[in-house]
């Protein structure tokens, strides 16, 4: 676990496009970080009923209007936890984490009751 204090994000810059997930994204959502972490078949229905439930936000970037990653965050009391970051293979190597997690740090310390933004990996990585 990592955690970062409030001041300001520095830019990231990428041509992708950032925005909260909808549920017209969501088993886009549930495609690309079901195929990223390679969870199967069953999981992508899983992971789509993600967008909109109580403490989840989901942000994706695309490029035009096609999907190219995910990243979600989930907050709880004054806890913020980050997971799902993938990038679908096509548009890997674009800055697509950066600008995903650049979104959710943005995302957790727009809340002004998170102390800080803390970070816990878990040492699995996407394929």
């Amino acid at each position: 676990m990592f955690e970062r204090g409030r001041e300001a994000l520095a830019p990231v810059s990428t041509s992708l496009k950032i925005r909260e997930a909808t549920q017209r994204d969501a088993q886009a959502f549930g495609r690309i970080a079901s195929d990223a972490f390679d969870l199967g078949e069953a999981s992508v229905p899983w992971l789509a009923r993600l967008v909109g439930r109580p403490g989840w936000h989901i942000h994706m970037s695309f490029e035009a209007d096609e999907p190219a990653g995910t990243g979600a965050m989930f907050v709880e009391d004054k806890l913020a936890y980050f997971t799902f970051g993938a990038t679908a293979p096509a548009y890997r190597g674009r800055g697509a984490q950066s600008v995903l997690l650049h979104a959710r740090v943005g995302a957790a310390l727009d809340r002004p009751w998170l102390p800080s933004a803390r970070y816990l990996y878990r040492g699995r990585r996407a394929r």
